[in-house]
């Protein structure tokens, strides 16, 4: 999956559709080839589908996870397409960097009066964050920097003083499965 690794400019966040799979013959007898109604079934059991091309090579037509339900056995599609999982890693790999880079080898306190280079508080660490959060935004990694903002939690852990806590709600950038369309037909417009 070329674009899975591709968390800067937005590619990991592409449909993972119409990639060759180089090595793979087209079976002889097209006529077993899923249909668009077949390949919709298959997808909607977690397995994902192909397509054969007009030069007879077989191509991705959707790659989907097995991820079907969540802990509650209620159905989630939250991880069913493999982008998803690229744009998480990238996303914390990011978070993770910027996290590293501005509060690693510092000590915590709940304020920093002095402005002091060498701490960093729950208020530090979540302007961190939503920074980074508007930088994966622009990169199209995710969305709705601003409601990440207002979701995030960041807080000092009430049982260990060591140790920040934080609640990340990410709203990741969804890829282009459809594109519905009503086409109509006229002999002659009608006069407005």
């Amino acid at each position: 999956m070329p674009w899975l690794s591709d968390g800067v400019t937005g590619n990991v966040s592409r449909n993972q559709t119409g990639l060759v799979v180089e090595g793979v013959k087209a079976q002889r007898n097209r006529a077993t080839v899923p249909t668009y109604a077949g390949r919709n079934t298959l997808l909607r059991s977690g397995i994902s589908s192909f397509i054969i091309t007009a030069d007879g090579r077989v191509a991705i037509d959707k790659i989907i996870t097995t991820y079907q339900k969540d802990a509650n056995a209620q159905p989630d599609e939250t991880f069913r397409d493999i982008q998803a999982i690229g744009q998480l890693v990238a996303i914390l790999r990011f978070f993770r960097a910027q996290l590293s880079y501005e509060h690693g080898q510092k000590a915590l306190a709940d304020e920093n009066p002095g402005g002091l280079g060498s701490l960093s508080t729950p208020k530090a660490i979540k302007a961190t964050l939503v920074h980074a959060a508007e930088t994966m935004e622009k990169q199209g990694v995710l969305e709705n920097a601003r409601g990440f903002a207002d979701r995030l939690v960041v807080q000092r852990n009430t049982e260990n003083a060591n140790r920040v806590d934080i609640l990340a709600p990410i709203d990741r950038v969804n890829a282009l499965d459809v594109i519905a369309a009503n086409a109509r037909l006229y002999s002659q417009y009608r006069a407005a």
